[in-house]
């Protein structure tokens, strides 16, 4: 094109009008750090937490043709970030018990999901109208985080004193 680009309209076989391949082919990789705690501070009171650090890395995401390659000639071209990297999580969890109920809190955090940048229309000339712009690479936006609270109150009720056998109703 005018800008020095490859493009895709030429045909191998002018009799056809399209000739699709589907190939179950990619290439991922995954680093991950994480860390625990678990802390009984008494009998009836306990903490739980956990914290990961992570990059996955890939160069496919699905079959469906607006996640598809940029280039279908080159696929490792679009090696990056992941469409379900998530940078970081935190988890903590506490447990509070009474001789009548418990209480438990649950918290979770965690960074944004990467998303590919869109122009909406045919950028290199495939006939597909979702391209990326022009040297800008896949999943190169970061969504927003997610936090979310949620809370357990429960009741348990033992059959037997020393039995491990409980039912436990959830509020």
């Amino acid at each position: 094109d005018a800008l020095g680009r490859r493009t895709l309209t030429g045909r191998a076989d002018p009799t056809r009008l399209a000739d699709f391949l589907f190939e179950s082919a990619g290439n991922s990789i995954y680093h991950g750090l994480t860390a625990s705690m678990n802390k009984r501070f008494s009998r009836r009171y306990q903490v739980i937490g956990s914290y990961t650090f992570s990059k996955t890395i890939s160069d496919t995401n699905d079959l469906n043709f607006d996640q598809g390659p940029q280039d279908p000639t080159n696929a490792r071209a679009d090696r990056s970030l992941s469409s379900f990297d998530v940078r970081h999580r935190l988890s903590l969890a506490a447990i509070f018990e009474s001789p009548y109920f418990y209480l438990a809190p649950i918290m979770t955090a965690r960074s944004g999901f990467p998303f590919d940048i869109r122009t909406g229309f045919d950028v290199n000339l495939d006939t597909v109208n979702n391209d990326r712009p022009f040297a800008v690479g896949r999943n190169t936006g970061i969504g927003p985080g997610f936090f979310a609270v949620d809370l357990r109150v429960g009741r348990r009720i033992r059959f037997k004193a020393d039995s491990p056998l409980s039912l436990e109703l959830i509020f």
